[in-house]
């Protein structure tokens, strides 16, 4: 969500008067709670197509032996280090926050050899990218994983500056400086080339961040700079002085649109509208946007859209492509019995494109150990495990030839057969909105491994 409101002012000079806001999503909920504080005397209307705001976020609790578990139908965590992590801070309820682990670090070669990027480059791949400085295998084995699993689609149609901002960015600046490189990870270290630290420092720290991140100047300056002088800014304190790359809630991330939807339900100044499907949006000429909803028109001064890309340009009938998408399905597993991911532990793992699909036959794209991730958050002491299935690998399905929710749960043929497939004998699955999560109240059989 860009929280830009100096560019918008420089093109809309008068105050807003009426301002809709298409989708109740985080980010819909979020834009509603900053322009209501922003522009007290404007009246806001949160238009949502479904009954319920959040979006895909939501927090479901479900009884698992003598306790319960925090099964999450969307987003688990939040990341504490992006470079604007401070504004979703400011929104998180305070006193739930639950402090985690952080992620594995990412890993160099030995070494590696850059080929300069032409100036008439705008973009390219994210597997081209990943090739073009690390070669073939840190593409296919590291690069294709991470950014697969953060993004779900295929990573050789994924855009470089895009989901790679920070190393765009950070590459931008090494070969304007010093052109082409070649670069070796001893190499670094010395004192000789000691100013290179910096850049492929900041390459190796910007990852998989979006590129600026700092305060800078203007209205988003003076924003960041508040956060950061009052709550939100000792709870980024204590994050980093952990640090910790990731956080959640006691309750899940659903405390967190529960939290914002009181919020701007309670503003004198917003309306919410569920069960409103926006089917067009069209300038005026006198200014402002007409939004229809049904057969009923209505015209503000100003937009914001936090709706999926394709429905804009459906809506306001824009002469666009459209955008590719990729469809995943999410299967959490709940089991009583702890520690059944034994002897594998940590985060979880991900599927690289060098996998052949002779080896991934249900086409998963990750497995998260959720029991390890977050072990505060459910009051039952068993094991939660999350499978991703699809994404890229559904590319060319069409919608008709998804797997069922209930092929969906047949997930003992999982890469994660080695500790679950056993354990699935016994369980019921519960199904939400092409969620599904299985619940397991007796113990399985599990051997114990030896030595």
């Amino acid at each position: 969500m860009s929280m830009s409101r100096q560019s918008h002012a420089a093109a809309c000079p008068s105050e807003p008067k009426r301002i809709a806001i298409l989708g109740g999503g985080i980010t819909g909920l979020t834009a509603t709670y900053y322009a209501s504080k922003r522009f007290p005397d404007a009246t806001i209307t949160l238009f949502e197509s479904t009954n319920r705001l959040g979006g895909v976020i939501d927090s479901v609790h479900t009884k698992v032996g003598n306790g319960s578990m925090v099964c999450e139908t969307g987003t688990r965590t939040l990341r504490a280090n992006a470079p604007r992590a401070i504004v979703t801070l400011d929104l998180s309820p305070h006193h739930s926050v639950s402090l985690v682990g952080t992620l594995l670090p990412a890993l160099l070669h030995d070494a590696f050899r850059a080929s300069p990027r032409s100036p008439s480059v705008d973009d390219e791949s994210v597997l081209a990218f990943t090739t073009r400085r690390w070669g073939a295998r840190a593409a296919d084995d590291f690069a294709s994983a991470v950014v697969q699993g953060v993004w779900a689609g295929a990573v050789e149609r994924l855009s470089a500056r895009a989901c790679v901002a920070g190393l765009w960015e950070a590459e931008g600046r090494l070969v304007e400086g010093h052109g082409r490189s070649r670069l070796m990870a001893g190499w670094l270290g010395s004192r000789k080339t000691r100013k290179w630290g910096g850049v492929v420092g900041e390459m190796v720290r910007a990852g998989f961040r979006g590129g600026g991140g700092g305060e800078g100047e203007g209205e988003d300056g003076r924003l960041l700079r508040g956060l950061r002088e009052g709550e939100a800014g000792r709870l980024e304190g204590r994050l980093r002085m952990g640090e910790m790359s990731v956080y959640s809630f006691s309750g899940g991330l659903g405390m967190l649109t529960r939290a914002l939807e009181g919020e701007v339900r309670g503003r004198a100044n917003v309306s919410v509208v569920t069960g409103a499907a926006v089917t067009g949006v069209g300038a005026r000429e006198e200014g402002g946007v007409t939004i229809t909803v049904g057969d009923v028109a209505r015209d503000f001064t100003h937009v914001i859209a936090a709706t999926p890309a394709n429905h804009l340009v459906t809506a306001a009938k824009l002469p666009l492509p459209k955008m590719q998408e990729a469809t995943v399905m999410v299967v959490t597993l709940c089991y009583a019995r702890p520690r059944l991911n034994s002897p594998y532990h940590g985060f979880g793992y991900l599927v690289p494109r060098s996998v052949p699909s002779s080896l991934n036959p249900e086409q998963a794209i990750g497995v998260v150990f959720d029991s390890d991730v977050l072990p505060d958050q459910d009051s039952a002491s068993g094991t939660k495990i999350t499978v991703v299935i699809g994404g890229h690998w559904w590319s060319e399905l069409k919608e008709h030839q998804y797997p069922s929710k209930e092929e969906g749960v047949q997930v003992r043929g999982m890469k994660v057969r080695s500790s679950v497939k056993k354990l699935c004998e016994g369980c019921k699955s519960v199904r939400r909105k092409g969620y599904v999560y299985i619940i397991c109240n007796k113990n399985p059989k599990h051997k114990q491994r030896q030595g």
